[in-house]
Protein backbone atom coordinates (compact mmCIF):
# COMPACT_ATOMS: atom_id res chain seq x y z
CA UNK A 1 0.00 0.00 0.00
CA UNK A 2 2.85 2.09 0.93
CA UNK A 3 4.43 1.67 -2.09
CA UNK A 4 1.71 2.41 -4.54
CA UNK A 5 1.40 6.35 -2.25
CA UNK A 6 4.99 6.67 -3.19
CA UNK A 7 4.05 6.30 -6.71
CA UNK A 8 1.14 8.17 -6.93
CA UNK A 9 3.15 10.74 -4.85
CA UNK A 10 5.81 10.63 -7.65
CA UNK A 11 3.31 10.79 -10.40
CA UNK A 12 1.33 14.03 -8.82
CA UNK A 13 4.92 16.23 -8.28
CA UNK A 14 5.95 15.09 -12.15
CA UNK A 15 2.56 16.14 -13.45
CA UNK A 16 2.64 19.07 -11.30
CA UNK A 17 6.25 19.88 -12.94
CA UNK A 18 5.31 19.43 -16.50
CA UNK A 19 2.53 21.69 -15.75
CA UNK A 20 4.38 24.67 -14.39
CA UNK A 21 7.48 24.34 -17.02
CA UNK A 22 7.96 25.92 -19.86
CA UNK A 23 9.85 26.06 -23.03
CA UNK A 24 11.26 29.31 -24.85
CA UNK A 25 13.80 30.23 -27.16
CA UNK A 26 15.89 33.43 -27.43
CA UNK A 27 18.73 35.72 -30.06
CA UNK A 28 21.35 37.96 -28.95
CA UNK A 29 23.99 39.63 -29.64
CA UNK A 30 26.22 41.51 -27.61
CA UNK A 31 30.19 42.53 -27.26
CA UNK A 32 32.94 40.83 -25.50
CA UNK A 33 35.46 42.68 -23.62
CA UNK A 34 39.14 41.25 -22.87
CA UNK A 35 39.17 39.11 -19.70
CA UNK A 36 42.27 37.85 -18.52
CA UNK A 37 44.63 39.31 -20.75
CA UNK A 38 47.63 37.34 -22.55
CA UNK A 39 50.68 37.69 -25.21
CA UNK A 40 48.83 38.50 -28.58
CA UNK A 41 51.14 36.08 -30.54
CA UNK A 42 51.62 36.07 -34.73
CA UNK A 43 52.63 32.16 -35.57
CA UNK A 44 53.75 33.15 -38.65
CA UNK A 45 57.81 32.43 -39.41
CA UNK A 46 58.94 31.94 -36.24
CA UNK A 47 56.08 32.54 -34.00
CA UNK A 48 57.51 36.28 -33.21
CA UNK A 49 55.85 37.67 -29.76
CA UNK A 50 55.16 41.52 -30.01
CA UNK A 51 56.43 43.16 -26.83
CA UNK A 52 53.98 45.76 -25.23
CA UNK A 53 50.75 43.69 -26.46
CA UNK A 54 48.92 42.40 -24.20
CA UNK A 55 44.77 41.44 -24.62
CA UNK A 56 42.47 38.15 -25.12
CA UNK A 57 41.70 36.75 -28.37
CA UNK A 58 37.98 36.43 -26.69
CA UNK A 59 37.12 40.55 -27.47
CA UNK A 60 34.68 40.65 -30.27
CA UNK A 61 31.37 40.27 -31.45
CA UNK A 62 29.31 37.84 -30.09
CA UNK A 63 26.18 36.13 -31.35
CA UNK A 64 23.66 33.95 -29.40
CA UNK A 65 21.18 31.39 -30.01
CA UNK A 66 19.59 29.48 -26.87
CA UNK A 67 16.93 26.80 -26.13
CA UNK A 68 15.64 26.19 -22.37
CA UNK A 69 12.85 24.95 -19.98
CA UNK A 70 12.14 26.11 -16.70
CA UNK A 71 10.86 23.30 -14.57
CA UNK A 72 9.90 25.04 -11.79
CA UNK A 73 8.96 29.00 -11.56
CA UNK A 74 12.48 29.73 -10.35
CA UNK A 75 14.60 26.82 -11.82
CA UNK A 76 15.63 25.82 -15.55
CA UNK A 77 18.04 24.46 -17.91
CA UNK A 78 19.57 25.79 -21.05
CA UNK A 79 21.74 25.28 -23.90
CA UNK A 80 22.84 28.17 -26.10
CA UNK A 81 25.07 28.25 -29.43
CA UNK A 82 27.68 30.89 -29.43
CA UNK A 83 29.77 32.04 -32.31
CA UNK A 84 32.59 34.59 -32.02
CA UNK A 85 33.55 36.66 -34.37
CA UNK A 86 37.41 37.47 -32.99
CA UNK A 87 38.60 41.21 -32.86
CA UNK A 88 41.42 41.79 -35.28
CA UNK A 89 44.54 43.00 -33.52
CA UNK A 90 47.32 44.50 -35.44
CA UNK A 91 49.71 44.44 -33.08
CA UNK A 92 53.05 46.91 -34.20
CA UNK A 93 56.62 45.36 -34.99
CA UNK A 94 59.63 45.46 -36.97
CA UNK A 95 57.87 43.74 -39.36
CA UNK A 96 54.47 45.11 -39.22
CA UNK A 97 51.55 45.27 -41.13
CA UNK A 98 50.01 41.95 -39.23
CA UNK A 99 46.70 41.13 -38.43
CA UNK A 100 45.61 38.49 -36.13
CA UNK A 101 42.61 37.06 -34.59
CA UNK A 102 40.53 33.94 -32.93
CA UNK A 103 36.62 33.05 -33.78
CA UNK A 104 35.46 30.44 -32.37
CA UNK A 105 31.65 28.25 -32.14
CA UNK A 106 30.78 26.83 -28.78
CA UNK A 107 28.25 24.94 -26.77
CA UNK A 108 26.90 26.87 -23.20
CA UNK A 109 24.79 24.19 -20.87
CA UNK A 110 24.16 26.48 -18.46
CA UNK A 111 21.40 26.42 -15.46
CA UNK A 112 19.07 29.46 -14.66
CA UNK A 113 17.78 30.67 -11.20
CA UNK A 114 15.45 33.02 -11.93
CA UNK A 115 13.08 35.54 -9.86
CA UNK A 116 9.10 35.08 -10.03
CA UNK A 117 8.28 38.77 -10.47
CA UNK A 118 5.25 39.57 -12.89
CA UNK A 119 6.73 41.19 -15.92
CA UNK A 120 10.48 42.29 -14.97
CA UNK A 121 12.70 39.09 -13.71
CA UNK A 122 16.24 39.14 -12.61
CA UNK A 123 17.62 36.08 -13.50
CA UNK A 124 21.36 34.46 -13.20
CA UNK A 125 23.16 31.32 -15.11
CA UNK A 126 26.40 29.22 -14.93
CA UNK A 127 27.59 26.38 -16.40
CA UNK A 128 30.13 25.87 -18.44
CA UNK A 129 31.55 26.18 -22.32
CA UNK A 130 33.04 23.97 -25.18
CA UNK A 131 34.69 25.40 -27.95
CA UNK A 132 35.81 24.94 -31.27
CA UNK A 133 38.63 27.31 -32.35
CA UNK A 134 40.66 28.62 -35.12
CA UNK A 135 43.06 31.43 -35.46
CA UNK A 136 44.17 33.42 -38.59
CA UNK A 137 47.56 35.32 -38.92
CA UNK A 138 47.84 37.96 -42.42
CA UNK A 139 51.10 39.53 -42.49
CA UNK A 140 51.23 41.92 -45.25
CA UNK A 141 54.59 42.44 -47.02
CA UNK A 142 54.71 44.55 -50.11
CA UNK A 143 57.85 42.64 -51.39
CA UNK A 144 56.69 39.39 -50.94
CA UNK A 145 52.62 39.03 -50.84
CA UNK A 146 50.26 38.18 -48.51
CA UNK A 147 50.74 35.11 -46.08
CA UNK A 148 48.32 33.65 -44.28
CA UNK A 149 48.46 31.33 -40.87
CA UNK A 150 45.50 29.33 -39.75
CA UNK A 151 45.99 28.01 -35.70
CA UNK A 152 43.70 24.86 -35.52
CA UNK A 153 43.84 21.55 -33.40
CA UNK A 154 44.14 20.62 -29.73
CA UNK A 155 41.70 19.47 -27.11
CA UNK A 156 38.18 20.90 -27.17
CA UNK A 157 38.82 24.07 -24.68
CA UNK A 158 36.36 23.84 -21.69
CA UNK A 159 35.75 26.91 -19.38
CA UNK A 160 33.30 28.55 -17.67
CA UNK A 161 30.48 31.04 -18.52
CA UNK A 162 28.22 33.24 -15.94
CA UNK A 163 26.12 35.57 -16.49
CA UNK A 164 23.22 37.92 -14.60
CA UNK A 165 20.56 39.71 -16.55
CA UNK A 166 16.81 40.85 -16.12
CA UNK A 167 14.18 40.34 -18.67
CA UNK A 168 10.77 42.30 -19.31
CA UNK A 169 7.95 39.50 -20.34
CA UNK A 170 4.68 40.71 -22.14
CA UNK A 171 2.43 37.74 -22.89
CA UNK A 172 4.59 35.12 -24.43
CA UNK A 173 7.83 37.48 -26.28
CA UNK A 174 10.06 39.47 -24.24
CA UNK A 175 13.43 41.47 -24.23
CA UNK A 176 16.53 41.10 -21.84
CA UNK A 177 19.82 42.14 -21.76
CA UNK A 178 22.72 40.67 -19.24
CA UNK A 179 26.46 40.73 -18.39
CA UNK A 180 28.60 37.74 -18.29
CA UNK A 181 31.71 36.44 -17.96
CA UNK A 182 33.91 33.67 -19.88
CA UNK A 183 37.18 31.89 -18.71
CA UNK A 184 38.28 30.24 -21.39
CA UNK A 185 42.15 29.54 -23.39
CA UNK A 186 42.82 27.50 -25.64
CA UNK A 187 46.46 25.34 -27.16
CA UNK A 188 46.64 24.78 -30.85
CA UNK A 189 48.43 22.09 -32.42
CA UNK A 190 48.31 22.46 -35.76
CA UNK A 191 49.56 25.37 -38.17
CA UNK A 192 49.15 26.05 -41.45
CA UNK A 193 51.44 28.60 -43.58
CA UNK A 194 49.60 29.57 -47.33
CA UNK A 195 51.58 31.75 -49.44
CA UNK A 196 51.80 32.78 -53.28
CA UNK A 197 48.87 29.82 -53.71
CA UNK A 198 51.58 27.46 -51.68
CA UNK A 199 50.61 25.58 -48.12
CA UNK A 200 52.28 24.03 -45.86
CA UNK A 201 51.46 22.29 -42.64
CA UNK A 202 53.44 21.82 -39.21
CA UNK A 203 53.08 20.47 -36.08
CA UNK A 204 52.88 22.90 -32.81
CA UNK A 205 54.07 20.13 -30.77
CA UNK A 206 57.28 20.04 -31.55
CA UNK A 207 59.62 21.14 -28.44
CA UNK A 208 62.61 23.14 -28.50
CA UNK A 209 63.25 26.77 -29.72
CA UNK A 210 62.66 28.08 -33.03
CA UNK A 211 64.59 31.53 -33.77
CA UNK A 212 63.48 33.66 -31.07
CA UNK A 213 60.33 32.26 -30.35
CA UNK A 214 60.83 29.76 -27.55
CA UNK A 215 57.85 26.79 -27.49
CA UNK A 216 56.41 25.97 -30.66
CA UNK A 217 52.91 25.31 -28.31
CA UNK A 218 51.39 28.60 -26.96
CA UNK A 219 48.27 28.85 -25.02
CA UNK A 220 45.79 31.85 -26.35
CA UNK A 221 43.59 33.39 -24.23
CA UNK A 222 40.21 33.31 -25.00
CA UNK A 223 38.46 35.03 -22.11
CA UNK A 224 35.62 38.12 -22.25
CA UNK A 225 33.07 40.44 -19.92
CA UNK A 226 30.18 40.28 -22.63
CA UNK A 227 27.68 42.50 -22.94
CA UNK A 228 24.23 41.28 -24.38
CA UNK A 229 20.73 42.36 -25.65
CA UNK A 230 18.12 39.99 -26.50
CA UNK A 231 14.76 38.83 -27.50
CA UNK A 232 12.97 35.92 -26.44
CA UNK A 233 9.56 33.44 -27.39
CA UNK A 234 7.97 31.56 -24.37
CA UNK A 235 5.92 28.09 -25.63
Amino acid sequence: MFRYALRISGFIILFSISLSSQNYISISSGYGFPAGTGEIATQQYFLRIFDGEHSSYGEGVKLNFSIGRMFAPNLGFEIALQYSNGHTFTPKNQYTNTECSVDYYAIIPTVVFSTTFEKASPYIKAGIIAALPKGTDITKEAQYGDITTELTGGNIPFGFSGKIGVEYMQFRFGIFCEAGFTALSWTPTKLKTTWQGKSAERSLNDEGPIGESGTLSRTLQLSSFDLCLGIKYKF
